[in-house]
């Protein structure tokens, strides 16, 4: 891979988080009675648990998600975070990619420097990279990530009504 190919790599997937998170085309893929929403990259994985090491909180601290995803376990694509009608969701901007119910939820990693992995009940989860504001349309109440935040983005306020455990 030469410098030509690294730099479209680092900077693809930036440019498609600023293009997702404008207004319309968040207001076109969001549910109506979404409640909390952000935009950044993501992976969903087939076995969270066994991603973070089988105990959440407990495996080292990595330095990874905030980083251009590649083939070492990095987040792979730029999506929507998505909170609405009891559900947690990933929508990319061909649709759903992952959704599951919030009492399904457990915990959040954030043994990452910039990003967490969400845990559920079942082996499957999410990693979720660095995460950015949407824009919010006019006449709409949901809420985005505002101002400097923790490694969540938000999403531990978010979801903490739910009983999810957040791990640092």
């Amino acid at each position: 891979m030469g410098l030509g190919d690294w730099l479209r790599d680092l900077l693809g997937p930036m440019s498609a988080v600023r293009d997702l998170a404008r207004a319309q085309r968040v207001a076109a893929l969001v549910p109506k009675e979404t409640e909390y929403v952000t935009v950044g990259l993501f992976q969903v994985l087939p076995d969270a648990w066994a991603f973070v090491g089988g105990v959440p909180g407990r495996g080292p601290y990595r330095y990874d998600f905030g980083l251009v995803p590649n083939t070492d376990g990095q987040p792979k694509e730029v999506g929507l975070l998505v909170l609405a009608s009891q559900r947690l969701r990933v929508i990319g901007s061909a649709g759903e990619r992952w959704s599951i119910d919030v009492s399904q939820l457990t915990d959040l990693d954030g043994h990452r420097h910039s990003g967490f992995v969400v845990l559920t009940r079942e082996p499957g989860g999410v990693a979720v990279g660095n995460q950015s504001p949407v824009e919010v349309p006019p006449g709409t109440s949901w809420q985005t990530v505002r101002g400097v935040t923790n490694v969540f983005g938000g999403w531990d306020k978010a979801l903490a009504p739910h009983g999810v455990q957040v791990h640092w």
